[in-house]
């Protein structure tokens, strides 16, 4: 039996430590701080198995050593068996909050993608209008903010075909594109407006000469 235990304990062990090694590998690679702290989760919950596994496994030396005692102590099995019993219990329920914990943070992650699918869509619409602008044609900072606020909107549009689990979406970048787009229409905005105050100068111009022409005019 004690055997079996520890063969079983062995290899539950050694899958543990690959858990822990790539959830710690997944932390190093996360793109942002979304996956960063979803890999995070993932990784203390791993260490938290790994932990525990290696508890059991120092308890499981000891029992074989009680078991094996000669002669046998049938109050210390008696206990033994009492702690048996609750340790079963004990570890069912932080499995069942660990698979809690997972459901939770997918959960969160899906929420959090629909929200940027929906921010996504927000996007093409504006782009759409911003299309539709008499100036956008010949704006080289509207130009480049329709190419940033078009990149968000394939992004994530390619992404939603996928499970939440398998999306990779990189919400840094998808924010840096944002914040470019919002440069582009800052610039082109400061360039019809200095293109307006000259307009508008010129016009005052002409309309002083003009004047003047009157007056001396006989």
């Amino acid at each position: 039996m004690f055997t079996h235990l520890r063969t079983q304990l062995t290899a539950q062990t050694v899958a543990a430590r690959r858990a822990v090694a790539a959830a710690t590998s997944a932390v190093d690679q996360a793109a942002d701080a979304a996956r960063a702290a979803a890999a995070g989760v993932e990784l203390e919950v791993a260490r938290r198995g790994l932990a525990e596994l290696e508890a059991r496994s120092a308890e499981l030396d000891a029992i074989a050593a009680q078991v094996g005692a000669d002669p046998p102590d049938e109050v210390a099995l008696r206990t033994l068996a009492d702690e048996q019993t609750k340790a079963g219990l004990e570890a069912r329920r932080a499995r069942l909050d660990q698979r809690g914990q997972r459901f939770g943070l997918a959960q969160d992650r899906a929420a959090t993608l629909t929200a940027h699918d929906g921010a996504a869509d927000d996007v093409a619409a504006l782009a759409t209008e911003i299309r539709s602008w008499p100036a956008a044609a010949g704006s080289a900072d509207l130009q480049a903010a329709l190419a940033a606020l078009d990149s968000v909107v394939t992004a994530s549009r390619a992404q939603r075909q996928l499970a939440h689990a398998a999306r990779t979406d990189d919400l840094t970048a998808a924010a840096a594109a944002l914040s470019a787009a919002l440069d582009g229409v800052r610039g082109a905005v400061a360039t019809t407006a200095a293109a307006r105050d000259k307009a508008a100068a010129a016009l005052a111009r002409a309309a002083d000469q003009l004047r003047a022409v009157n007056e001396e005019a006989p």
